[in-house]
């Protein structure tokens, strides 16, 4: 089994914890890869009980993305915008390709520019490199 605290090195406490949990779907302790399988269901809505449906899931934390601006070209505002999401997931799901963005507010919300850069530039980023949203 992975250790914890090889992902809790200087993250935030819940991104290391997922991350952790989420690799270890396919650990040899029965009750974790349930946890780790339950959760991945239950963000993508696939049904991730099936023995070997879920295959080479890797996590990436602070995953950073140059994304067009669409406010490029107002005074003060920057061509590009740096995406840094905080969790992008990975796996195979009966053999297609698929990605999660897990992206965590503790002490900010996520600003109006936010909320619509951040999932185009995770589909154009992340999931247009043959992965299923």
């Amino acid at each position: 089994m992975k250790n914890l605290f090889d992902y809790a090195t200087s993250e935030l406490s819940q991104d290391a914890f997922l991350c952790w949990l989420l690799e270890n779907f396919d650990c040899e302790n029965d009750t974790v890869k349930k946890a780790a399988l339950a959760l991945l269901g239950e963000m993508t809505e696939l049904d991730c009980s099936i023995p070997g449906a879920v295959t080479k899931l890797k996590t990436e934390r602070q995953v950073t993305e140059k994304y067009p601006n669409p406010d490029a070209g107002k005074e003060g505002e920057p061509e590009t915008i740096r995406c840094v999401f905080d969790i992008v997931v990975t796996f195979q799901y009966n053999g297609e390709e698929h990605a999660l963005l897990i992206e965590d507010k503790i002490f900010s919300s996520a600003s109006n520019k936010q909320i619509k850069i951040y999932p185009e530039a995770f589909q154009k980023n992340i999931v247009g490199k043959n992965h299923t949203l």
